[in-house]
């Protein structure tokens, strides 16, 4: 899109949330089929994946919220 695009639950961007699904699936947040649609298992799975780097000390973006996961995909997520 030529900026910087938070994906997020009902995101319309399904190019970059089929890429985003593939990326969980990858780091074995299973996300199920890469359909481009930011559902429940997209989120959850994003969770579990902004848990697990917040617990290994790295900044995925969640600073302004308490260091806990937001669900949320953005450059640093």
């Amino acid at each position: 899109t030529g900026k910087s695009v938070v994906l997020k639950k009902g995101s319309p961007y399904k190019e970059l949330v089929r890429q985003l699904q593939e990326r969980l699936n990858a780091h074995k947040a299973n996300v199920g089929k890469a359909d481009g649609k930011f559902g429940d298992k997209t989120r959850r799975g994003l969770h579990a994946f902004q848990q697990a780097r917040i617990n290994e000390g790295r900044d995925v973006g969640c600073r302004y919220n308490g260091n806990e996961p937001d669900d949320k995909c953005g450059e640093l997520t």
